[in-house]
């Protein structure tokens, strides 16, 4: 308080030869001005000085931590409760800030420390991420919002995950701040319903992709979330994927190519299943970036199918002669992470040469 006012005061008295320095100028008494003007600058510095060194003393501004949900008053009220039920005995908190060791010796003060509960992450890359909503923004719009913290992910980014029906089968949407960014991969859906008591928490989302390619193409927007759980309460029958695992090589695994069949079909949509290997290979909107490879099981006349999609635009099917083979190993299934599309163009003739493509599946050896 005392180096406040002392600053206050060499203020003033610089303020005072300021207007004495231009009554002097202005009076034609430059001698007079000058002593007042050399003043003046001696009580600006002193009062600079003085007041830099209280601001020297202020505290350090608060840290702000970056968050995925908004803090739980929940917890903060059972923190203060814990600190409550483990405080000395006849002890009020006046005496123990006046002098702690007048009441206990120092070896009897003890601090408690709360535990950090042990967590165990499961990471998933969140599916259809280039569909459009029903309504509201693009997936990838919001996507490009979460990645920039524009509004309203500028605060926090609140993540759940909603059960829908889709074709009669279940499936769980991946909303952020009540907008659907897209959804639980098929191979992961058992997964979630299994566990979805069972999650603590969306504790991360990672945004990728973005900008635009060489040929001045936009890149589309991916991104993986991560569940948390409490390691006294674990996730069961967790799939076999490589973003879980990350501590096996690759003689752990064997890669299966499949010829994709009906890649000249039409979709029941209309859409050429053509123009999207087409766009596959030029790496034309929405196949641009991270591809998002994936087998969903049908029923085509009685019989089991799997049809192939990429950014959940279907390309194809499985042929015949893999069905049973895949059928039966798709829990070894790990990931797809590659697909190669050939054809395309003309040939000696002019006619137009057909597009085709083959998936490579990566898949655990049965040990």
């Amino acid at each position: 308080m005392k180096k406040k006012v002392v600053t206050i005061i060499f203020a003033i008295f610089a303020s005072i030869f300021c207007w004495s320095t231009a009554f002097c100028y202005s009076a034609s008494n430059s001698s007079a001005g000058l002593f007042c003007l050399i003043v003046c600058g001696i009580f600006t510095f002193l009062s600079y000085r003085a007041g830099k060194s209280i601001s020297a003393e202020l505290p350090d501004s608060p840290e702000v931590i970056n968050r995925s949900t908004p803090p739980g008053k929940k917890m903060v009220s059972q923190s203060l409760q814990h600190d409550r039920e483990n405080a000395p005995e006849n002890v009020t908190p006046s005496d123990a800030l006046a002098s702690p060791t007048s009441q206990l010796d120092q070896s009897d003060i003890i601090v408690p420390v709360p535990k950090e509960p042990d967590f165990e992450f499961v990471p998933i890359k969140v599916a259809g991420v280039t569909f459009k909503n029903d309504s509201g923004p693009l997936r990838q719009t919001i996507l490009r919002k979460i990645r920039f913290r524009d509004k309203p992910f500028d605060k926090y980014i609140d993540l759940e995950l909603r059960a829908y029906e889709f074709d009669g089968q279940p499936a769980y949407g991946v909303y952020a701040n009540n907008l659907q960014i897209g959804n639980i991969p098929t191979n992961y859906v058992q997964f979630i319903h299994d566990n979805i008591e069972r999650i603590e928490s969306i504790s991360h989302i990672d945004v990728y992709g973005g900008g635009r390619n060489e040929e001045g193409y936009a890149i589309s927007y991916g991104c993986k979330i991560t569940l948390r759980f409490l390691k006294d309460n674990p996730p069961i029958n967790i799939p076999c994927t490589s973003l879980h695992s990350s501590d096996e090589s690759e003689n752990d695994f064997e890669f299966v190519h499949v010829k994709v069949a009906g890649v000249t079909f039409n979709n029941d949509d209309g859409e050429s299943r053509q123009e999207y290997l087409h766009l596959i290979k030029f790496e034309r909107p929405p196949f641009i970036g991270s591809l998002d490879i994936s087998l969903k099981q049908f029923d085509w006349k009685g019989e089991v199918a799997y049809a192939v999609y990429v950014n959940d635009c279907q390309i194809g099917c499985v042929p015949k002669s893999q069905i049973a083979y895949i059928h039966d190993n798709f829990d070894r299934i790990v990931e797809i992470p590659k697909i190669n599309v050939h054809g395309g163009g003309q040939n000696s003739t002019g006619k137009d040469i057909d597009f085709g493509a083959e998936i490579t599946l990566k898949m655990r050896n049965i040990k």
